[in-house]
């Protein structure tokens, strides 16, 4: 019913069936009979009150229905303030909802078969309603059904941070589009995670061959998220994941623990080690502060994610003797009220990962309480009520979980569906103020973003509304917004795919030399198998899928690639056994298997690079294919020893 195509339903439907055409579900839906007809000659008015994000929006519902009915609404200003047109648009607050209520951004919206009518309780609750006509014309065409729709969102933060820069850097239409499809979802909040991949005009070392985000595209990017109602949100690493900055000569000196080697000397897994600065330096704070005077201006937020996760070798080095005396926890507690004076300089509030003050819940009293924490775990079953610990002490909170595609080359959609429903609920029960899923990037980033729109949108629905959807159903109106697929097969291939290994790290696992192997009470062979037949019938299926109207089939790609190598990876694990099973006896069969494989590895690369450029500059991509291309020669070389054993 919602796929996309133009249609006439032969009746009223229930309120189920139009739940399946909206993301997020509404607090609030009620089905009252007989269909709105949109006709060649209509007028959508608006009372006058609009701000441009609700002017933007309407042009872009007035060229959704020019493209998909061939209707060209008249757009114009009711006189005297009151919408009279056959779609009318208002605006009327209520006095007695505080301002930073989530309520305040909620709506009303009635259609009924001579009128649509909609009240934003503010100028972002008229935003999001527009979203949810847009989600109905998408669904049923020309003739929309009756229903009432009462709607405001849980939480008032409603967010994703989005990793740029452990490999890939996307392109900034990727971000737009990224911008796009949040704004659709009713998503208010993005971060872009930065360690080093943003060009600094004073030192251009820094991002030295990263392929970095410009000044001039943060503040494109900026304007481009504010008239889609997204607060573009800085998110620079300032304490721990410092590693490339401190690897490089000039500011070594200013790590707790120096790097022995360069930044491009290191693994993936030494890189994520992090590395943490000096914070009793003077040149520390020196760095930071030129690094904030840069990046800071180029936002409009008034908010601040200076991350400080991690810090794992904090009071390790430099500061050892200092930490013995003080304590870690002082020297934390220091660093993070100099970073909050930094921000304050910049008008900025501050935000900070929690995971540190979970290690150390004495300092929990000693926050200000004009900081944010991030409560984040990503584990099904983490410590979700932890949240508590933050919110009582009277700290603003914001629950984090995430998608769950870091160290996959698949999404694994039940693991994060399982995080990301349970923070939802915490969150709502001990009075967060928010939800910041999360997408990584570790171990080189191979994961690609057409995997993670799946988690990304059940955390926008679940941000809005932490009741429902249940999964059933947002599975079917996930498929259909986002891949055009009104079968709903394709979502449930997917979570085939996920559902068939354990094996939590494979991509770090995939990495390592091909004798070694993944230990079977890790992965069965049984399993091993099933996970290879399910991933390679599963990149068929998508191969051969035409998608519908909504679908974007750079996702189609991107999922069919990332299903192919998960079967790569099953590969690689089931011959690594048969190696250590032959044991230098002649093996003729494996040592065709081994050259088919090598094989594989050759044809995946020009693939892989072909989805990842589609969206993502070239920055870090060699490191990526470069282990595709040492596989292929290690399985030649092992295939000409198992023929000659």
């Amino acid at each position: 019913m919602c796929a996309g195509q133009v249609r006439d339903a032969p009746a009223a439907p229930n309120p189920g069936d139009l739940l399946n055409c909206l993301l997020p579900q509404p607090r609030s839906l009620r089905a009252s009979g007989g269909f709105f007809q949109l006709a060649d000659r209509m007028v959508i008015s608006h009372d006058g009150r609009l701000e441009p994000p609700e002017l933007a929006a309407v042009h872009r519902l007035y060229d959704l229905c020019t493209a998909r009915t061939g209707v060209r609404p008249d757009v114009r200003v009711s006189p005297g303030g009151r919408p009279e047109g056959q779609i009318a648009l208002s605006v009327a607050p209520d006095a007695q909802t505080r301002a930073e209520s989530p309520d305040r951004q909620g709506y009303h919206l009635r259609i009924t078969p001579d009128r649509v009518e909609v009240v934003g309780r503010s100028a972002a609750g008229l935003f999001y309603a527009l979203q949810t006509l847009q989600q109905l014309l998408r669904g049923h065409g020309r003739r929309w059904p009756g229903l009432e729709i009462d709607d405001a969102p849980d939480f008032a933060i409603r967010g994703l941070s989005y990793d740029v820069s452990r490999g890939k850097v996307p392109t900034l239409d990727t971000l737009k589009q990224l911008a796009d499809r949040l704004a659709s979802l009713k998503i208010n909040h993005l971060q872009l995670y930065v360690e080093h991949t943003f060009a600094f005009a004073f030192d251009p070392d820094i991002a030295s061959g990263c392929s970095p985000l410009t000044a001039a595209e943060i503040r494109e990017l900026d304007a481009y998220c504010s008239e889609r109602r997204i607060e573009l949100v800085p998110s620079l690493a300032s304490f721990g994941h410092m590693g490339r900055v401190l690897s490089l000569p000039q500011y070594r000196h200013l790590a707790e623990v120096a790097p022995d080697k360069a930044w491009e000397e290191m693994s993936w897994t030494e890189r994520m080690h992090g590395f943490t600065i000096d914070v009793t330096n003077p040149q520390s704070r020196e760095l930071l502060e030129k690094m904030y005077d840069e990046l800071l201006p180029l936002f409009s937020s008034r908010l601040m994610n200076v991350c400080c996760d991690e810090t794992y070798d904090l009071g390790q080095g430099r500061n050892r003797r200092r930490a013995e005396e003080a304590g870690v926890g002082a020297l934390y507690l220091e660093h993070l009220e100099f970073l909050r004076q930094l921000c304050r300089k910049h008008n900025k509030r501050l935000m900070f990962w929690g995971d540190i003050l979970k290690r150390h819940p004495d300092l929990i009293d000693q926050i200000p309480r004009d900081a944010i924490v991030l409560n984040w775990g990503y584990a099904p079953d983490a410590d979700y009520d932890s949240t508590a610990v933050f919110t009582n002490a009277g700290l603003s909170t914001i629950v984090c979980p995430g998608t769950a595609g870091w160290n996959h080359v698949v999404n694994d959609l039940n693991a994060a569906e399982l995080n990301i429903r349970r923070y939802a609920a915490a969150g709502k029960k001990h009075g967060a103020v928010g939800l910041l899923n999360t997408d990584w990037g570790d171990e080189g980033h191979v994961n690609l973003l057409a995997g993670a729109w799946h988690p990304i949108a059940l955390g926008a629905a679940m941000s809005w509304n932490t009741n429902a959807p249940s999964p059933d159903v947002f599975d079917r109106a996930f498929a259909s917004l986002f891949l055009g697929d009104s079968s709903g097969e394709l979502v449930a291939a997917l979570r085939s795919v996920a559902a068939a290994t354990d094996l939590r790290r494979n991509w770090p696992e995939f990495c390592k030399p091909l004798t070694e192997t993944v230990p079977r009470d890790v992965l069965s062979d049984e399993d091993l198998v099933k996970w290879r037949s399910v991933s390679a019938s599963t990149a068929e299926q998508l191969a051969g899928y035409r998608a519908g109207d909504d679908a974007d089939s750079r996702d189609i790609s991107e999922l069919t690639v990332a299903c192919r190598l998960a079967a790569l990876l099953g590969e690689r694990f089931e011959i690594s056994r048969e190696l250590a099973a032959c044991a230098g006896i002649p093996n003729p069969a494996l040592a065709r298997r081994l050259t088919r494989f090598a094989d594989s590895c050759d044809r995946i690369v020009p693939e892989y690079e072909t989805v990842w450029l589609a969206r993502n500059r070239r920055s870090c991509l060699h490191e990526v294919t470069r282990v595709f291309r040492r596989h292929a020669d290690a399985a030649r070389r092992l295939a000409g020893g198992a023929d000659r054993s």
